[in-house]
């Protein structure tokens, strides 16, 4: 090469310049500028001054992806801004702003390139556009402290501007405590004086380390606004307990104020998720709650805190002071919206039979449907014990008492308890399944068990037998061995069974990887009977990101049951192929063991090694380590192949890798080739 490049030399600097212009593609101008020096020179000025203004704007959308500020540093020696359409170079700004590449952005501003807006854009629209789409909030928004520094050391854009006055809510709702700190404490923004406050913000999206922070820096627990309410509500009302213990810890206000809009304690109570008990006793504990025993409706939220928190004294004292509100919560209109709760539903939902009975004979109604369907939820046993034997007759009139017993498939007793009193099986249905597909697919025999005792045999109506997705076979599947043994021990005949429902079974079990179920039919003779559906079937094995064991399991009980692990598909390919896919070597080690053929070709004529050694999906380790299992493959077996042929294909397979760059791969190949393929 460097006889080469020396002949190169000799040439007149006209030639030179005319071999650079016949050079087309970017890989060969940069083979030829690095074999020498000058070489390099002369093929740096072509570009930057003959090539630069032709493909400006994709020189420069590459430079700010990659970050690359030496090289912007030549193109703006070659002025490039003087060939990008502006709006490319406005989008480029915005683009390293986002990415964090501080330099980049100082080049810009450096070269007139201020803002990503269209200055000369007016109109409603344009305000719109650039009201809060300022520099300051992208680089917030983002992280990037330094792409800050510059923004602002620069006068491009200021921590005071009315555009940018929730810049520290924007950083809060990431939880990104460095920025925080940079802007509270450098930038001296006050965590209290922003139209929508940080600590809201922090609380919404659950950030315990950022509300935290802004309490230590001075936020007020107090402040919110008409869209987001009280930080504690909000936090409250999401589940958040931690973040409702620092509040409170920092003096936030639960005690009934005018300045409330509803107390915090009626978010901890529709709260979506987490333990809303927990949340209610907690903000009660900070609450004076003697305060609530004057006004209707504080006594009646009173009451809901006491049997809420199962405080039967202070229950059987207001309703003896006749705080219940029966005329609100008894309406059975009312109990068809199960989300809002009243003292008796929120009783059954805890589990307090002795309130829920206390309520009863204070002369309130219980037969709606929300405290029971509390209890049952809940698996609160004795509740429901107590509301059945005093309203079953009501219940049994009732559209939705039937429905309950998909409400009890967690609990046992709570199933048979509704059956007891007259819930019936078949007439249970939700989101169009019946009640004995949700048994069969629940995996809990007891509950089967429970419906034979009482005479509802494992089947469905007739009217549903037409729907495959309806089979008591395929439902049992679902459910696992036990469900499908238990089908069996009742009388279900297998052999009687049609194969349009034996063999979505089959499929199911192979497709979720279920191992036992799957096994349980190949090994009583079951088998794939379309050929088209065995490389499938191969493949999913594969495809399984489980434990090797089970992905084992499930290939031997494939092969044993006659599955061709070879079996290909429309493209020629076979079970290998998913395995590298997917990036799963384990599996790959295995199908290797249990006699997949990685010397197969696909339609293409490329082989598993050159497939792995072309590709370029992250992660690229994955490809790599694929590739080591085939040659290890080729290693162990080499005697028995054709040199010619895998010289041929480790070449390929190499060609493929430097074409795409996979470095790693090319030097394992190089190695390989070098140990084995000297002579050649």
């Amino acid at each position: 090469m460097a006889m080469f490049a020396t002949g190169l030399l000799d040439l007149p600097l006209e030639l030179l310049l005319e071999i650079t212009q016949l050079l087309e593609y970017g890989w060969d101008l940069t083979a030829f500028g690095v074999a020498n020096r000058r070489l390099s020179e002369i093929v740096n000025t072509y570009l930057y001054q003959q090539i630069l203004p032709k493909c400006s704007n994709a020189v420069l959308q590459w430079i700010v992806e990659r970050g690359n500020d030496d090289a912007f540093a030549r193109c703006l020696k070659a002025d490039i801004l003087a060939y990008v359409d502006r709006p490319i170079t406005r989008t480029a700004l915005q683009r390293a702003i986002c990415y964090g590449h501080d330099q980049i952005v100082e080049r810009f501003i450096k070269n007139g390139v201020t803002s990503f807006h269209d200055e000369e854009e007016t109109g409603r629209l344009a305000a719109l556009r650039q009201y809060r789409n300022t520099p300051l909030v992208h680089a917030v928004k983002e992280g990037h402290i330094a792409v800050a520094r510059v923004l602002v050391a620069h006068g491009i854009d200021s921590f005071y501007s009315p555009r940018n006055r929730e810049l520290l809510t924007a950083a809060a709702w990431e939880g990104d405590l460095a920025m925080m700190k940079y802007l509270t404490k450098e930038a001296g923004l006050d965590p209290s004086k922003h139209s929508k406050p940080a600590l809201a913000c922090a609380a919404r999206s659950g950030q315990t380390q950022a509300t935290e922070l802004l309490l230590e820096r001075g936020a007020n627990p107090n402040l919110g606004n008409e869209s987001e309410g009280l930080p504690l509500a909000i936090a409250a009302n999401l589940g958040q307990i931690e973040i409702v213990r620092l509040l409170l810890a920092y003096g936030t206000n639960v005690n009934p104020t005018p300045a409330h809009q509803e107390l915090p304690i009626y978010s901890a109570m529709r709260a979506k998720k987490g333990n809303k008990v927990a949340m209610i006793s907690l903000i009660a504990d900070h609450m004076n709650l003697n305060l609530l025993r004057t006004g209707d409706d504080n006594r009646v939220t009173l009451l809901t805190i006491a049997a809420a928190l199962g405080r039967d004294e202070l229950v059987q004292e207001l309703l003896q002071e006749g705080c219940y509100p029966n005329h609100t919560w008894s309406e059975e209109a009312l109990y068809d919206n199960l989300g809002s709760q009243g003292p008796l539903e929120w009783a059954a939902e805890e589990g307090y039979d002795s309130i829920v009975k206390m309520i009863l004979a204070h002369g309130v109604i219980g037969n709606g449907q929300k405290p029971l369907t509390r209890a049952i939820q809940n698996g609160k046993l004795q509740v429901a014990k107590v509301l059945l034997n005093r309203y079953s007759k009501d219940y049994r009139k009732k559209s939705w008492f039937s429905d309950l017993l998909l409400s009890a498939l967690k609990h046992d007793a709570c199933f048979e308890l509704l059956m007891d009193h007259g819930a019936n099986p078949t007439y249970a249905e939700k989101e169009g399944k019946f009640l004995i597909q949700h048994v069969l697919e629940s995996g809990r025999p007891s509950l089967a068990q429970a419906l034979l005792r009482r005479g509802f045999p494992l089947e469905f109506p007739p009217s549903t037998q037409w729907n495959i997705e309806r089979s008591v076979l395929l439902s049992a599947s679902r459910g696992g061995v036990a469900m499908l043994e238990l089908l069996f021990q009742n009388g279900f005949d297998l052999l009687a069974a049609e194969d349009d429902d034996i063999q979505p079974a089959i499929n199911g079990a192979i497709q979720r990887g279920d191992v036992p179920v799957a096994s349980f039919f190949l090994n009583l003779g079951f088998t794939v009977p379309y050929d088209d559906m065995l490389p499938k079937h191969i493949s999913q094995a594969a495809r399984l990101q489980s434990s090797d064991s089970p992905t084992e399991m499930l290939l031997d009980t494939l092969l044993r049951s006659g599955v061709d692990i070879n079996a290909r598909d429309e493209r020629q390919r076979t079970c290998i192929w998913d395995a590298i896919t997917l990036y799963h070597p384990n599996q790959l080690n295995v199908l290797l063991q249990r006699g997949a053929d990685p010397r197969l070709q696909d339609e293409n004529g490329d082989s598993p090694l050159i497939f792995a050694s072309t590709q370029i999906e992250q992660p690229i380790s994955c490809y790599v380590k694929c590739v080591q299992i085939l040659l290890e493959w080729i290693e162990l077996h080499r005697t028995e192949l054709s040199r010619e042929e895998l010289y041929q294909e480790l070449s390929k397979a190499e060609a493929g890798a430097v074409r795409h760059n996979n470095k790693k791969i090319v030097r394992m190949l190089q190695r390989f080739q070098r140990v084995h393929f000297d002579s050649v």
